[in-house]
């Protein structure tokens, strides 16, 4: 905001923002007004401005309600395009329905009626029935869609699955909607693994990131929205720490949350912010192309595993060998890998990695448990923060909220790593400088206070439930 409005410059921002990633505990006004770059006036106008803001962005969250389901006569609606019900076959023949009475029935694509249809006319409808689905998904600001074999189509929105379509779709309409949206190369991995991650893109809709997995009641796939451009850590709602660790030359930062807690987005917002401050070449490896960077201060480049490397320690191997001063990897789960990012990190890399876990103290103790004695004395040295967020309804339906902690590394939590004592790593954070990490009680007292989330939500996630529930 200060920088918008004029009162200090980039540079000048870049110096604060160095400060506080050698000294977490202090606030980025703070240090602008010790460094003379802001007087104590101007800080509290900010701060004063900041706070409205916030009320303001958290008031005009969108809220929609969810998708109305309208039954029509011999069909279900779904999506743009309607499912047309086709009776079960017995014995080769359809069985006809009777009116009056439930019929058995298989929900099934829009057909052809002429049985020498060509093949790509019948994908092409396929294709529409899927893009009609996805667009009324973001409609009702849903950020999952879960297609399943004889089941309805279910969206994630605020925390919780519900119905977008009123009956089930077939497993025979399911392999075939998913297999739509693969490209033939996909399509070769998912029947030779089982499984497979991709990216479907429309013009009418957007991105989404696509897991298709094959189990024994057939397909199952899942489609999450993807940001057109990669987002700041302002429209995250993530704090200004968070902008500081990607300052430091060299080292380990790691990145951890449940399923779908926006881990990749919080990642591609440091990256975009590497972007604007850093003239440096940066190699993001991971299984698809989920945001585009353009390059204007850094240089980017793209390793895919399973397509450009094997897998994801090869794809480390080479972006060291590629020059790169930062790596991003998402994710990072087997231990050699996370000992070839211990590597890169030790040989003057700053490495980002994203992890699912729900505690920092957790992922920190998956780590250490990942790591013989000598390579936790490295992991030691060379991990500076682990960032983990939850997304939160907000209170009202007012859409999702984050509450993030930053744990920072410092000589305690250093020790019990280096030790191997992960089950002391949360006294080890209380015996640390004050203020040096922000705990997710904290942020949890601080969305509490600002009306954003109630206190039986943040005593659900939070370390201390008592203190919320009292």
């Amino acid at each position: 905001m200060a920088l918008q409005k004029r009162m200090i410059t980039r540079e000048q921002l870049r110096q604060a923002t160095r400060e506080q990633a050698r000294n977490p505990g202090r606030r980025i006004g703070e240090i602008l007004v010790a460094q003379g770059h802001l007087t104590m006036p101007q800080l509290e106008a900010l701060l004063a401005a900041q706070a409205q803001l916030e009320q303001q962005q958290l008031g005009n969250r969108h809220q929609t309600p969810p998708p109305v389901k309208k039954p029509v006569p011999e069909r279900v609606a779904v999506g743009a395009i309607a499912l047309k019900r086709v009776p079960q076959k017995r014995g080769g023949d359809d069985e006809p329905s009777s009116k009056g009475r439930a019929t058995t029935v298989n929900y099934a694509l829009p057909r052809p009626q002429e049985e020498r249809r060509e093949d790509d006319r019948r994908d092409s409808e396929a294709r529409k029935w899927l893009v009609g689905i996805l667009g009324d998904a973001l409609k009702c600001g849903s950020h999952l869609v879960l297609v399943q074999p004889d089941e309805p189509v279910r969206v994630r929105r605020l925390g919780a699955l519900k119905e977008l379509t009123t009956g089930p779709v077939s497993a025979s309409s399911v392999e075939r909607l998913l297999g739509e949206a693969l490209e033939d190369d996909t399509r070769a991995l998912l029947e030779d693994g089982g499984q497979v991650r991709a990216v479907f893109e429309h013009p009418e809709v957007g991105r989404f990131r696509l897991d298709v997995v094959r189990h024994r009641g057939g397909l199952s796939g899942s489609f999450v929205p993807l940001p057109a451009s990669p987002p700041s850590l302002d429209d995250l709602g993530l704090p200004h720490v968070v902008a500081g660790l990607t300052s430091y030359p060299q080292g380990l930062v790691v990145i951890t949350s449940p399923l779908h807690g926006g881990k990749s987005s919080t990642l591609a917002a440091m990256l975009d912010l590497i972007n604007d401050e850093r003239a440096d070449h940066v190699v993001a490896i991971d299984e698809v192309v989920e945001c585009h960077h353009d390059d204007r201060t850094a240089t980017f480049s793209q390793i895919r595993v399973g397509k450009d490397a094997p897998s994801t320690r090869e794809a480390l191997a080479r972006a060291g060998r590629l020059g790169a001063g930062v790596v991003a990897v998402d994710p990072l789960q087997r231990p050699a890998d996370i000992r070839a990012a211990m590597h890169l990190a030790e040989t003057g890399h700053l490495v980002i990695a994203t992890m699912l876990g729900l505690r920092s103290v957790g992922t920190i103790g998956r780590l250490v448990d990942a790591l013989d004695g000598q390579a936790r004395r490295r992991l030691s040295q060379t991990l500076r923060a682990v960032i983990c967020q939850h997304l939160l309804p907000a209170a009202g339906e007012r859409g999702m909220v984050a509450a993030v902690e930053v744990v920072h590394v410092d000589r305690h939590v250093a020790e019990a790593i280096a030790e191997g004592r992960a089950g002391q790593l949360q006294s080890a954070l209380q015996s640390g400088r004050p203020g040096a990490s922000r705990l997710m009680d904290d942020a949890l007292v601080r969305l509490v206070r600002m009306g954003a989330i109630d206190n039986d939500l943040a005593s659900i996630h939070a370390h201390h439930p008592k203190n919320f529930r009292s």
